[in-house]
């Protein structure tokens, strides 16, 4: 269900019908989405990846802008403290920003990977191929 709406929300396969034996079956070629055709689906997924590809950038673009803020830091009585005697606080929370946007890239990443996945194999049932 949909939680705005409360409506269904409705996703494709792109199936192949056969029979085992006297049994009629199906077997699932691709998810297409929430699209009902080839077409459609193929235009959904690249506008999801194009989404993901700017999403991902961000992430990283962030990580560096965190990763500027970030003093030099240096090993002290094995403490890691900043290198000009302030207190490390605000650099340990640039650092825990910096690897929690590399994260959030990385999760993009691998969306990324997945949506290209979905779209060969979608290309690969287009007619004419």
């Amino acid at each position: 269900m949909d939680d705005f709406t409360g409506l269904r929300k409705k996703y494709y396969y792109l199936v192949e019908s056969y029979r085992d034996g006297r049994k009629p079956r199906q077997r699932t070629l691709a998810y297409l989405g929430p699209k009902d055709t080839v077409k459609d689906a193929l235009e959904y997924w690249e506008e999801r990846l194009a989404e993901s590809i700017k999403w991902h950038k961000t992430c990283l673009d962030i990580a560096e802008k965190e990763k500027g803020l970030l003093r030099p830091w240096h090993f002290q009585n094995g403490e890691v403290k900043p290198n000009d005697g302030r207190r490390n606080i605000m650099s340990k929370n640039h650092l825990a920003e910096y690897w929690e946007w590399h994260e959030y890239a990385k999760k993009y990443d691998n969306r990324i990977q997945e949506i290209q996945e979905r779209i060969d194999k979608i290309k690969s049932f287009q007619k004419g191929s």
